[in-house]
């Protein structure tokens, strides 16, 4: 009997694209991926021959249109601007690219992508859920495993759950399989958008819980607003506002009233909502002071333009690693102020552009527009608290989302 190979490479590139997403939020399972050049250099051509594969099985051509051809150069100005336009860095411009190129191109059921990354996704999260919600009750030691032999990322790992060591007899936040649940949570709040909040559907639930169980911030900012900006295009009724803002106010209540406060909701979000004279909210505190006079005397000596660069922000950190830890005393943090001191306004202004012409579609009505426009002000959003431009967690998101839409609009 022959064996149809067509389904098999196809689940095969779905895997992959999906792996590429985990990868862009750093899973424990891709942290050897970044061990080293040659590892990271050696993934992508992985990736990239996977994606080749599927091109050619399923009859994909490549676009040449101005807006994919755009984008993708927007895209590598970027990349090449944070490499300090590096000759080298060229290769792996075009080995990171070429599986985004093939699937912007690709119009085989668009849908049916994100459907099954989000199934499969859902599968980890929830065995994830399960083990985390044990171990808040029952601690028992894992396998030890950190991230670039980093003492402040080391973890029990449980395969679907990863306990920072730190925080190991103390309640801690569900990150899943991921390096901290601010990266899930981002990757999270883009996969809900790509969904179109479409809670009917289990394995899109399954997010929510998992993104609710992150605590995080950022997550939960961009979730509401990302949903409100998404039932205006449909002309949300005035009884729907009212009954978010009433799950609201109840998520208030039960933050600030159980057990007087000392719970993970009122330290992680409630109290850091909080208006604050310096910051404007009391959790704008993920950028160094150090961070911050860089970035405010860059616009004089127009260091800003193009960065300081990673290896001079090490030198001037006295040798530190930037994955040391976070510290007043060097320039870390995270958020557009960190990107910009580091990689430049440059960088930035390519990637905002890149994310703009992604969403330019030959636009088909107007609810179309409106998804593509807001898709772009949380781009925005998150960039202001989370300086990854470039990860696949947001791209892969952003573009199965972008096509579905333009597909059933």
């Amino acid at each position: 009997m022959k064996i149809r190979i067509s389904p098999i490479i196809v689940a095969i590139f779905r895997f992959s694209i999906l792996f590429e997403i985990l990868w862009g939020a750093h899973a424990w399972i891709t942290w050897q991926c970044d061990a080293s050049k040659f590892s990271r250099y050696l993934t992508l051509f992985i990736l990239c021959l996977i994606a080749f594969i599927y091109k050619k099985d399923r009859g994909v051509i490549l676009s040449k249109s101005k807006r994919v051809i755009s984008a993708l150069f927007l895209y590598c100005m970027g990349y090449w601007a944070v490499s300090r336009f590096s000759i080298g860095s060229l290769f792996g411009c075009f080995l990171t690219i070429y599986p985004m190129w093939v699937l912007l191109s690709d119009k085989h059921d668009p849908a049916e992508h994100l459907t099954f990354i989000v199934k499969i996704l859902s599968m980890i999260l929830v065995i994830g859920i399960v083990q985390y919600l044990f171990l808040q009750v029952v601690r028992i030691p894992g396998l030890l495993i950190s991230y670039k032999d980093n003492l402040n990322y080391t973890f029990f790992n449980y395969g679907f759950c990863l306990l920072p060591l730190k925080t190991f007899g103390e309640s801690f936040r569900f990150s899943s399989v991921f390096l901290e649940p601010g990266y899930m949570a981002a990757m999270l709040s883009f996969m809900l958008y790509a969904v179109k909040y479409d809670f009917s559907k289990r394995y899109n639930r399954i997010l929510l819980y998992s993104l609710l169980l992150s605590f995080s911030l950022a997550g939960y900012l961009l979730f509401v607003v990302g949903y409100i900006l998404y039932q205006s295009i449909n002309g949300i009724k005035i009884v729907k506002y009212i009954g978010f803002a009433l799950c609201l106010g109840l998520f208030y209540l039960v933050a600030i009233n159980y057990n007087d406060g000392d719970n993970l909701i009122n330290e992680k979000i409630v109290k850091r909502l909080q208006p604050d004279e310096k910051k404007g909210i009391v959790g704008n505190n993920r950028t160094s002071d150090v961070t911050e006079r860089y970035f405010r005397n860059g616009f004089k000596n127009g260091n800003n333009l193009l960065g300081l660069g990673l290896a001079r922000v090490k030198q001037i950190n006295g040798g530190d690693s930037l994955e040391d830890g976070f510290s007043h005393d060097n320039i870390n943090g995270t958020g557009y102020k960190y990107y910009i001191v580091v990689h430049g306004l440059v960088s930035a202004l390519f990637f905002l552009f890149f994310y703009i012409k992604l969403g330019s579609f030959t636009y088909s009505n107007c609810r179309c527009r409106r998804y593509n426009i807001y898709l772009v002000v949380l781009v925005i959003l998150t960039f202001i608290q989370a300086s990854y431009p470039s990860s696949p967690s947001w791209i892969y998101p952003i573009i199965l989302g972008l096509n579905g839409y333009k597909r059933i609009s």
